[in-house]
């Protein structure tokens, strides 16, 4: 019996550990929150909260396609924390087809959907003019991600947006043209939407306030057949305009490329600049079929200006990871709108969270209108939420005033330009200013105070690697480092900061001026220091260069990767390269890459500096480097390739040799019979002897019979394993060099993902075979009893279960949810077929965590009678009651239940009763009475001491109640007759009879008080 027993809890114990471990694996959150205490509990429940995309949807780069990806991003990664937050996001996608004359019908049905709490979108602002109507109507909340038309938000305190208004953007290009590009004058051809309208006005406006000349303020018309009517006289309308300083169109992608095209082909010379609707890929493929556009890549874009609401390439490191995500999910790079529809989804996201909507029960009305009020308090700096495109918080008119850049299409890829202009606050609290003005490094336009950014094409390239130390991880490295940048500043003057020795530039190798442009490339040498970047895992490593400049912060300058002038931000080395970096460092490259970062230096009391609000100043860093992955193998390095090709053939040799008792009976038995032959002649007159354990086997013999049975020992099957596992190494070894040499990458990464995959299966198919031989086969010899088949199935098919997981977020790089997600089906089968037996067994395992039931206890449990526990296991708790008989409750039947426990925390238990006397009858006597009757009774507790008080009169009665104390709940019913006997002795004695009752007495409570109980008698005598 102590057998079955020790078996049964071993079991259940391991099948505990096993499924917490599990789910410990796969979230380690879920495991922490099972025994945590919280202050305050997770919802119950997951509210959804279910948000309508909207905007043009026909093409996978359409506008609303865009807000689709780049939200689902978000959405994918807020999910993952549902059990915390409580909240469920779910996107439904609507096309507008950019149509304000279709849009409404579009908008009312969001409005009208009982589920949609808010909107992302729209695209155009004519289209979110038009939606933004019905949603003021039907009271909905929208974040516009690219309208820019300040209508939008005016007067509609339902819509808000993550980007600025054309007021703030026409008003911005006209100083950049003035101050950074220094033309004089300028020409501005409009169209007749919205859009344009408004922000050619603004533009116009911020001109003459610039004093900059007004040649000419043109409008077109958008409507298709009037346009294409002036097209063929728009060369004619801005023929004198040809050698204008500047060509402002403010329009959208249809007509505007069609511009450009008809003043191009007529051979315009002047310098143009568009506002944000062009700044997207959408405009440079909109010339891809034309042939002058074929012959010379750039043609119609090249040298473009375009306000830019975010430019990645010299953007936060937020925002290069948020398009390295993009890229890496959807396959291509993501504009500025996916920026900002990220963000809208973000503000969303936290105004549902702070305004706790995961418990809120009311209507979607009532909703919206919670979720829209949450909205408008983010109206400060202090109460911003850091997104992808900065600091995410609205002003008075519900706009984001955010940083805009200015983008020039260079080889049809939109680059930032050579000179920015970022705001650059209270000039009041800037120390040193007039030296910044005079340096050029500031300007003032119309008393609005910029920093003037330059932007530093910057590229390397390595020529050498040599040296590699990996004692001290340093190596020896040559390379080309160039930068191409407006004239204003001195690029030399740069730190390394993972050089071993500090290293200043000289000369430059090569120098190339044309106008204010300057190119300068250097050749440099020095010792430098590896790993300088954030390590993904232990298996990968990084060599090459970071540095930034010491005296200029990122307000002044901006190293960028020169994709244009040939530094690509990230390629696949080739094979000669890769081959030949393995053997220097004995790391394999995955590829090299080149971005630009954030890299914050402490003011330490710097003059330039000590306006700043922070203690430390953000200064652009350059990073580029080879990423390299070490061998995965158990022992890196240890075995060559050859070396491993001949123990292949070995290692199977032997693992033959001990694979089964065929093998064993063939080579080691006869050898050790023979050594073991006068053993065996003793045991031959034994009846039967227990097994015999040797080194490699295990055999028993029985009367007058050779061996019965022979099996593989222990340590048979340890050297066996080790045997497999040192196999699948060597195998390893010679597949990865055999890909790696003959340069074929997607077979190597194949082979990998086999071995990877090798790796978790075969030790954990080991386990599980060692767990059958050497557990369940023991345990059923001594017990003499099987294990049911079920046992064993459930243990070994959770252990691959878990193993497959595993694979899935350790191979494939699943998230935890993904995994949960694909393996439903399997969880519910299995929880069906158990689910009674494990709620009872982790009932149970909290039950014991807690401590809230104890052998011995009082309890009483529901509406079951109460009794003592006698006895608590994985599954039951079994109590007595005062009758004697035993009940066995389930674990699950007492965590879903209320039940009180009498003995725990608190052994004492309060009982009161009350005494009706009639009212003639001394007080004193009656208090020294039944003050005996209880301090008499061995089984009342002297401290508390009990205590008699008057209660009250009634019509009919005095009332007089007692309390005493007994420190254990079983005896509770004796103690009770033992007092009663005692005061009904006392007042027999003192000659006090009891009054009638009228009315059933009514008992105060006691909040110490678990069980109270009340006599109602008669009379006394009638005891």
């Amino acid at each position: 019996m102590k057998l079955k027993s020790s078996i049964i809890i071993s079991f259940l114990i391991l099948l505990v550990l096993t499924v917490v471990g599990g789910t410990y694996f796969l979230n380690p959150n879920i495991a922490d929150n099972l025994f945590s205490v919280q202050d305050e509990a997770p919802p119950k429940e997951i509210m959804p909260l279910h948000f309508a995309v909207a905007g043009p949807m026909q093409g996978d780069k359409a506008a609303g396609q865009t807000f689709m990806k780049a939200a689902q991003i978000f959405v994918d990664d807020f999910n993952l924390t549902s059990a915390e937050s409580g909240l469920q996001i779910t996107l439904h996608p609507f096309d507008d087809k950019n149509n304000s004359k279709e849009v409404k019908p579009i908008a009312e049905s969001i409005a009208n959907d009982p589920n949609i709490i808010g909107v992302i979108g729209h695209n155009f602002s004519s289209v979110s003019l038009a939606a933004g109507a019905v949603y003021k109507k039907a009271e909905i909340p929208a974040i516009t991600p690219t309208s820019t038309n300040t209508e939008v938000t005016r007067d509609n305190p339902w819509s808000f947006r993550t980007v600025f208004d054309d007021a703030y953007q026409g008003k911005f290009i006209a100083q950049y043209a003035k101050s950074m590009l220094n033309k004089e004058s300028v020409a501005v051809y409009y169209e007749d939407k919205p859009y344009g309208e408004f922000l050619g006005e603004k533009f116009l406006e911020q001109a003459r306030l610039l004093g900059m000349e007004i040649v000419a303020s043109k409008q077109y018309s958008t409507d298709p057949v009037e346009f294409q009517k002036n097209l063929a006289t728009v060369s004619e309308d801005l023929s004198a305009l040809s050698k204008v300083g500047l060509l402002f169109i403010p329009g959208h992608n249809l007509e505007v490329t069609q511009i450009i095209r008809r003043l191009k082909d007529e051979g315009f010379e002047g310098d143009i600049i568009l506002p944000d609707a062009m700044a997207q890929q959408s405009f440079v493929k909109s010339f891809q079929d034309l042939p002058k556009e074929n012959q010379h890549p750039g043609y119609y874009s090249d040298g473009v200006f375009v306000a830019a609401p975010l430019l990645y390439d010299g953007a936060s490191r937020m925002a290069q990871d948020f398009a390295a995500q993009y890229k890496m999910k959807y396959g291509e790079k993501p504009d500025w709108r996916a920026a900002y529809a990220y963000d809208a989804i973000l503000m969303f996201a936290n105004a549902a969270k702070l305004a706790k909507l995961a418990t809120n029960k009311d209507d979607i009305k009532k909703k919206r209108v919670i979720l829209r009020d949450q909205l408008a308090i983010f109206n400060q700096m202090n109460q911003a939420f850091r997104g992808v495109t900065g600091l995410n918080y609205f002003n008075d008119n519900r706009s984001m005033e955010k940083p805009l850049s200015i983008g020039q299409y260079r080889q049809n890829t939109l680059v930032s330009a050579p000179l920015q202009m970022n705001t650059a606050g209270d000039p009041r609290r800037i120390s040193g200013l007039d030296e910044r003005l005079k340096e050029g490094l500031m300007i003032n336009v119309n008393d609005n105070l910029y920093h003037r950014t330059y932007i530093v094409y910057t590229g390397v390239e390595v020529t050498k690697i040599s040296g590699m130390k990996h004692e001290d991880m340093t190596y020896d490295l040559e390379f080309d480092l160039w930068f191409r940048y407006q004239r204003g500043i001195d690029v030399r003057d740069i730190e390394f900061c993972n050089s071993a020795a500090p290293i200043k530039l000289r000369m430059p190798k090569e120098e190339v001026a044309y106008g204010n442009l300057m190119y300068r490339k250097y050749e440099v040498k020095g010792k430098f220091k590896a790993d300088f970047t954030e390590l993904l895992s232990p298996d990968l490593h990084n060599i090459g260069i970071c540095f930034a400049h010491r005296d200029l912060s990122r307000s002044n300058l901006i190293f960028v990767p020169d994709i244009v002038g040939g530094n690509l931000e990230s390629y696949v080395p080739d094979r000669n390269a890769r081959i030949e970096m393995k053997r220097i460092t004995g790391w394999s490259p995955i590829e090299h890459w080149s971005s630009q970062t954030v890299f914050e230096k402490p003011i330490q009391g710097n003059l330039k500096y000590i306006h700043e609000t922070s203690k430390k100043v953000p200064f652009s860093s350059f990073y580029s480097a080879y990423t390299l992955e070490a061998d995965t193998s158990l022992i890196r390095g240890a075995i060559t390739p050859d070396v491993a090709l001949v123990l292949i053939p070995l290692s199977l040799l032997f693992l033959f040799a001990l694979e089964n008792r065929y093998a064993l009976q063939f080579w080691l038995f006869p050898t050790m019979n023979r050594l073991k032959k006068k053993q065996w002649e003793k045991q031959q007159n034994t009846k039967k002897t227990k097994p015999k354990k040797e080194f490699f086997y295990n055999y028993k013999y029985e009367e007058e019979a050779e061996v019965e049975t022979f099996e593989p020992g222990i340590w048979s099957f340890i050297t066996k394993s080790l045997t497999l596992i040192f196999l699948l190494y060597n195998a390893e070894v010679v597949v990865s060099d055999y890909y790696f040499q003959i340069a074929e990458v997607e077979l190597y990464q194949l082979a990998n993902h086999i071995f990877d995959i090798m790796w978790w299966f075969v030790p954990t198919l080991i386990f599980v075979r060692s767990v059958n031989k050497f557990f369940w086969k023991k345990i059923e010899t001594e017990s003499g009893r099987h294990i049911p088949k079920f046992a064993k199935g459930f243990f070994s098919t959770t252990v691959f279960a878990l193993m497959l997981f595993g694979i899935l977020a350790f191979v494939y790089d699943q998230t935890a949810a993904s995994i949960l997600g694909t393996s439903g089906i399997f969880v519910m089968i299995i929880g069906m077929a158990i689910q009674m037996n494990i709620s009872n067994m982790f009932a149970g395992l909290v039950l014991n965590i807690e401590k809230s039931i104890r052998m011995g206890d009082w309890v009483q449990i529901g509406e079951i009678e109460e009794g003592k526990v006698v006895e608590i296991n994985w599954r039951t708790v079994r109590i007595r009651t005062r009758d004697g008989s035993l009940i066995n409750i389930p674990n699950n039947t007492i965590s879903e239940s209320n039940f009180q426990n009498f003995s725990h925390p608190n052994p004492i238990i309060e009982e009161i009763f009350e005494v009706n006397l009639f009212k003639s009858e001394d007080y004193k006597t009656v208090f020294k009475i039944l003050m005996k009757a209880m301090t008499s009774c061995e089984s009342v507790l002297e401290d508390p001491a009990p205590i008699v008080r008057f209660d009250d009169y009634t019509w009919w009665s005095a009332r007089y109640l007692c309390v005493y104390n007994i420190g254990d709940y079983g005896v509770r019913r004796q103690a009770l007759a033992d007092v009663w006997e005692k005061v009904i002795q006392g007042l027999k004695k003192a000659g006090i009879d009891t009054a009638s009752f009228k009315d059933e007495p009514d008992f105060k409570t006691s909040e110490n008080m678990v069980k109270r109980s009340t006599f109602e008698k008669k009379d006394c005598n009638d005891l």
